[in-house]
């Protein structure tokens, strides 16, 4: 149930004025405003939409239209037509130096500014800073990043998932009993590079600082192919997660383990109850050039999701006032409450609402293995890392050699 804040009305209406720099409309005054989210979230938005109106003063006649657009798209929608964009969206916070660079993001003032520092982690408030040290964005979650499902009817324990290799060779891992990885898809198709070398993104320059395609990046590259081609549909499956969670859930599953995030976790929680569990990704065996083998942990991308305002929204005020409304404590408990997505408030973050979140527990023991996405990697980076994780899982279109194609994919990502 919601829990009615401590935010007056006349609070609110401080923030309008100063929002808009001038005094209250006279008379009544109608505002829509339009919201883009996941449609997972349509249902928590709605309900905090009512919440938020019943705060407003009488004479304001309030409304949020609400649109299915992800988190992963809302960059390139916004960018792409801004007249038409939402007033408010979210996006994951890898998008927030495009979004700058467009100059499509409306800056915190300073009122809000100083409430997100008190309120928000640091890690969040720091990926919702553009370069000049400005906050431009409301931090959501810091739930970003995925890590490794398994299932504890077929492991014991996290000492069986912590090495790939040795979960295939045991038989553990086999046909009709698989890990799902969509290696295919660049953002997991970093995950054997990630510990291994060393990547950043100049978001100035537009360019990246990469060591992937020396020996360590070549031996994890060989280490992929090598489990590819022995084990690919016979321990190991390079399908979609987030379209297969069946597979994962049914009675007598053929996928007992997964490579995915936190937005996963509702649905495998539902289904299994106490028999999903989440760590940190496995190791495997990189090869290296006198095919000697040593272990290489897996890495993931971690960062936060951002609620931001167009700048050219028609009610900045409004937005502004609703957007920290929807992301404060009371807004991200009912959010969390709906769809178990991470806090980034400090006080909901230390106390026990997220006790026992097995996303919370594959975050965590990740952590140690996870670089901020934001910083890292730009746009990119993308397609060329897709490209390496269809090299890796289609012996039939290996043109190049295991150098060559790390060598290519550096080029690609500063465009050479």
């Amino acid at each position: 149930m919601f829990k009615r804040s401590k935010f007056s009305i006349l609070g609110l209406a401080t923030l309008l004025i100063a929002g808009c720099g001038g005094t209250p409309p006279a008379g009544s005054e109608s505002v829509t405003l339009l919201v883009w989210g996941p449609s997972e979230e349509q249902a928590v938005y709605t309900q905090l939409a009512e919440a938020y109106k019943a705060k407003l003063p009488e004479n304001v006649k309030f409304r949020m239209s609400y649109a299915d657009v992800g988190e992963g798209d809302a960059a390139t929608n916004v960018v792409g037509d801004v007249d038409t964009a939402a007033d408010i969206f979210i996006f994951a916070d890898d998008q927030l130096n495009r979004l700058v660079e467009n100059r499509v993001l409306l800056e915190l003032p300073e009122s809000y500014a100083n409430t997100v520092t008190e309120r928000d982690s640091a890690a969040s408030v720091a990926n919702a800073t553009n370069n000049e040290d400005k906050l431009v964005a409301f931090p959501l979650s810091d739930d970003n990043g995925y890590f490794l499902y398994y299932n504890k009817d077929y492991f014991a324990s996290t000492d069986e998932v912590k090495d790939l290799n040795q979960m295939l060779t045991s038989g553990k891992l086999k046909a009709g009993k698989q890990l799902m990885m969509d290696i295919g898809n660049g953002y997991y198709a970093a995950a054997p590079f990630i510990v291994n070398g060393n990547i950043s993104y100049d978001p100035d320059t537009n360019l990246h600082t990469c060591d992937w395609n020396n020996a360590h990046g070549l031996a994890a590259l060989k280490g992929m192919m090598a489990i590819a081609d022995e084990y690919q549909d016979a321990g190991i499956t390079f399908q979609n997660v987030d379209d297969n969670l069946i597979e994962i859930t049914k009675a007598e599953p053929t996928v007992v383990a997964a490579i995915s995030g936190s937005w996963n976790a509702e649905k495998l929680v539902a289904d299994m109850g106490t028999r999903i569990g989440a760590t940190k990704l496995p190791t495997f065996k990189g090869i290296k050039a006198d095919e000697t083998t040593y272990d290489i942990q897996m890495g993931a991308f971690a960062g936060s999701k951002l609620m931001g305002v167009k700048s050219s929204t028609k009610f900045p005020a409004y937005a502004l006032s609703f957007a920290s409304f929807l992301t404060s404590e009371e807004g991200q408990r009912v959010r969390y409450e709906a769809i178990k997505r991470l806090p980034t408030n400090k006080v909901l973050a230390a106390s026990n609402l997220t006790d026992g979140n097995v996303a919370a527990d594959g975050l965590q023991a990740q952590a140690p293995f996870a670089i901020p996405q934001r910083s890292s990697v730009g746009g990119k980076f993308w397609d060329p890392s897709q490209a390496n994780g269809n090299y890796i899982k289609d012996a039939t279109t290996r043109e190049l050699t295991p150098q060559e194609q790390l060598d290519a994919f550096i080029d690609a990502i500063n465009n050479i």
